[in-house]
């Protein structure tokens, strides 16, 4: 499920008789190559072509049809004796219209529905949950939900489940909002390099005034959790020793066991010593292999998380809607499937921003600045800040997040609001760069942005 994009065309007049725009489709499936556009338009254009059901690539070789800004002669002749259809961006938009509006979040005392998905809550005053403020700055856009939508599918069906994509995409947050949200208590492990399988399935302690014995058994953080009916969230999956994580298999079956070998062989699940809570559910997250430090999972392991799921990177449009939930308290409207969703609106994050009437067009500066920002320290591929150092530059949400906390702070202490946005951006981002050449392209993409 991915949100429809709105990327202007033009078309030749010459060409327009011939394809016009709400024209056939090939069949659902389809591979569809998209050449002639930017990078932001190629993006966005990738996101709506699989809302409509196709495939979308960047090589000609082997795709069914080829979209287009406007078809060229030359274009439309090669693709005839190649076979392809040549496409307009119009004609999959004209398939993923909206027929129908929901609400993209509906809760009750006994379920929560997230987009088309209804899972089950917990009763009131379960133990170990998640403060509401945990989960205030909140956008509720397309990539988000769908992610929470994935671990609600994941918790009622039982099935161990994965989110892997970029830093700052919301992987573990998604997880620990879904589980507030249904009332359940939630236990997180950050694993590293330096991660055993003790951590994970328990180990010998010392005894702490114990005059029977000098050493007791800890139960690590799975068994309890499958001994307690908690979610088990594993953080930086990949961070671990394969050999480590190779202990879990057995948890990740469609009926999860545990033999501790470790404490005389009990054995936690089906028909063992320890029957399985019926709300244990695990989880993971984890950034690509690419990134540094990280394992490749053996085939047989990650076989075994029935679900996973591969988060999109956010653009420029995902940040200006966190920015005006943070200021006006409003999250996005998006289609998915021929439906619009929208959440209601919430409590802004950041309200003082809100009194001043450019506020609106400054936070279309910053979305820009960030996104521009963001892509050239190698977010969406090429490098550009940072070339020469070993580690690059790491522009996220969470950045924009921090300044504008900071730009919220200076205008309750009785700055301008203009003056605390440039204030802010500068501490946060120009300061986190290099001096040089590094720090004058972010001090350009400022001017750029009309926030110098």
């Amino acid at each position: 499920m991915t949100p429809a994009a709105t990327t202007p065309t033009t078309s030749a007049p010459a060409a327009r008789d011939r394809y016009d725009v709400g024209g056939e489709l090939p069949a659902k499936g389809a591979r569809v190559c998209i050449t002639g556009f930017s990078r932001e338009e190629h993006d966005e254009l990738a996101r709506l072509i699989e809302r409509a059901g196709y495939l979308p690539t960047a090589f000609t070789a082997g795709a069914d049809a080829v979209l287009v800004p406007e078809p060229a002669a030359a274009v439309v002749e090669e693709s005839e004796r190649s076979g392809r259809m040549v496409l307009l961006p119009g004609m999959f938009r004209n398939a993923v219209q909206p027929h129908l509006r929901r609400t993209a979040l509906e809760i009750t005392d006994e379920s929560v529905r997230i987009l088309d998905v209804t899972v089950d809550r917990r009763s009131a005053g379960s133990p170990g949950l998640l403060p509401d403020e945990r989960f205030a700055h909140l956008c509720f856009d397309a990539a988000f939900l769908t992610a929470a939508r994935a671990v609600a599918i994941a918790a009622r069906s039982r099935l161990p489940c994965a989110l892997e994509g970029d830093t700052a995409v919301a992987k573990t947050t998604a997880v620990l909002w879904v589980a507030h949200l249904c009332r359940q208590e939630a236990v997180r492990l950050n694993l590293n390099g330096q991660s055993d399988t003790g951590e994970l399935v328990g180990r010998f302690v010392p005894a702490v005034g114990d005059a029977g014995s000098s050493w007791r058994f800890w139960e690590g953080i799975i068994p309890a959790a499958m001994r307690h009916g908690r979610w088990v969230v594993l953080d930086e999956l990949n961070l671990a020793e394969p050999q480590v994580l190779e202990r879990l298999n057995p948890v990740l079956e469609q009926h999860p066991s545990l033999v501790l070998s470790e404490n005389g062989g009990e054995r936690y699940g089906l028909g063992g010593d320890v029957p399985l809570a019926d709300t244990f559910r695990i989880f993971a997250t984890m950034n690509p292999s690419e990134y540094a430090g990280r394992s490749v999972l053996s085939p047989a392991f990650r076989d075994r998380w029935s679900l996973w799921n591969m988060l999109e990177q956010p653009g420029e449009s995902e940040y200006r809607a966190l920015l005006g939930r943070l200021v006006h308290g409003v999250h996005p409207a998006f289609v998915l499937d021929g439906v619009e969703w929208q959440a209601a609106d919430g409590a802004p994050v950041h309200p003082q921003l809100a009194a001043t009437p450019r506020i609106d067009g400054l936070l279309d500066a910053v979305a820009s600045f960030h996104g521009a920002v963001s892509a050239a320290s190698g977010a969406e591929g090429g490098v550009e800040l940072g070339r020469t150092r070993r580690e690059r530059y790491v522009f996220t949400r969470r950045t924009m997040l921090a300044a504008m906390s900071l730009a919220a702070d200076l205008v309750d202490r009785g700055a301008d609001i203009e003056a605390a946005v440039r204030e802010a951006l500068g501490m946060v981002y120009l300061q986190r760069v290099q001096p040089g050449p590094d720090r004058q392209a972010v001090r350009t993409a400022l001017r750029t942005a009309g926030l110098n």
